[in-house]
C-alpha cells in the first residue's frame, strides 16, 4: 500500500507551485484504481522428486521407434536433436495437432505435435518429386498414421486397449503424468513430438528392461552362411549387459566390444 502525506501549503501557494492540480488528479486517480493482492501463503508448492531412471529409459527406447515412424511415414529427413522427460510440467496443448487415447477407462496417452510440422508439407512440394502426387498427400492423415504407430509401439509395454477419443485439451484422470518431448529437425523446419503418459500407467506395468534390435541386411547374409555350415538348429543369444544412462544421448559411444555369446554351436565346413 502506499502512503502519500501533504502537507497544506494552500496558504503560500507552494502546492499549486509544486504540483499542477492535473497531475496531482492523474496520481490520485491511478493510486485508487490500482488492485491490490495479498500473497496466500496457504497454496501448497508441489515437491519436485527426481525422476525414475526406467523413464528416462522409455524416452530413450521410443526414440528409436519413433526414428523408424516418421522416416517410414514423410518423405523428409529427419533428425532428432533433443530428447527431455519431465513430470507435471507445464504442457501447452494449444497450436498443435493432438491425437488424445483413452485406456480403459483408467488412464490417458496423448500425443502430441506442433503445428510447426505443417511448413513441412511446404517444403515437400517445392522443387520436390512429391509435388507430383500433391492430390494424393494429406499431410493430417500422415499424421494420423504417425500416432497409430506410436500407440502401436507404446502398447508392446503397455498392453491395454487404447481407444480413440475427440479431445482438443490435454486432461489426465488423475494429476500426476510424465511427458517425453523429443525436439525434432525435418528438413530444417523445428518440430516437437509429446508423447504424454498417466504416471499410474507407468507404474501399473514393468516394462521390459531390454532393447531389441533385428540384424541388419549383411548381418542376415552372415546368419544364412552360417545355417548352410551348421546342420543343428543355432541359437545365439548375447549376455545382458548395463548400460550407464548418462550416456544414453547424442554423441556417447556406448562399447560392447567385451559381451560374451552364449549357447552358440560351430559348424565345420563341408
Amino acid at each position: 500500500m502506499l502512503i502519500i502525506i501533504i502537507k497544506d501549503y494552500s496558504k503560500r501557494g507552494i502546492m499549486r507551485k509544486l504540483i499542477p492540480k492535473e497531475e496531482l488528479d492523474a496520481l490520485f486517480k491511478e493510486i485508487y484504481s490500482t488492485e491490490t493482492t495479498e500473497t496466500d501463503y496457504n497454496i501448497q508448492k508441489k515437491e519436485i522428486k527426481p525422476l525414475d531412471s526406467r523413464y528416462r529409459f522409455l524416452m530413450y527406447r521410443y526414440k528409436t521407434a519413433l526414428k523408424k515412424i516418421l522416416i517410414s511415414n514423410l518423405p523428409v529427413k529427419v533428425n532428432i536433436q533433443n530428447t527431455s522427460v519431465t513430470k507435471n510440467g507445464g504442457f501447452e496443448d494449444k497450436n498443435l495437432l493432438l491425437y488424445s487415447y483413452d485406456i480403459e477407462g483408467k488412464f490417458r496417452f496423448f500425443v502430441g505435435i506442433s503445428e510447426s510440422i505443417t511448413s513441412v508439407e511446404k517444403k515437400i512440394y517445392e522443387e520436390n518429386i512429391y509435388s507430383l502426387f500433391k492430390n494424393e498427400y494429406d499431410l493430417y492423415s500422415i499424421m494420423e498414421n504417425i500416432s497409430i504407430s506410436i500407440v502401436k509401439t507404446v502398447q508392446n509395454d503397455f498392453p491395454f486397449k487404447f481407444k480413440k477419443i475427440n479431445g482438443s485439451a490435454v486432461q489426465f484422470y488423475n494429476d500426476d503424468f510424465v511427458i517425453f518431448d523429443y525436439s525434432l529437425n525435418l528438413d530444417g523446419e523445428n518440430v516437437v513430438i509429446s508423447l504424454l503418459f498417466e504416471e499410474l500407467m507407468l507404474e501399473a506395468v514393468e516394462p521390459d528392461v531390454f532393447i531389441y534390435s533385428p540384424p541388419t541386411s549383411y548381418g542376415k547374409k552372415l546368419l544364412e552362411r552360417v545355417k548352410k555350415r551348421v546342420s543343428l538348429k543355432l541359437y545365439v543369444e548375447s549376455e545382458p549387459f548395463n548400460i550407464d544412462l548418462n550416456k544414453l544421448k547424442e554423441g556417447c559411444i556406448v562399447d560392447i566390444g567385451n559381451t560374451k555369446f552364449t549357447n552358440s554351436i560351430k559348424g565345420e565346413e563341408r
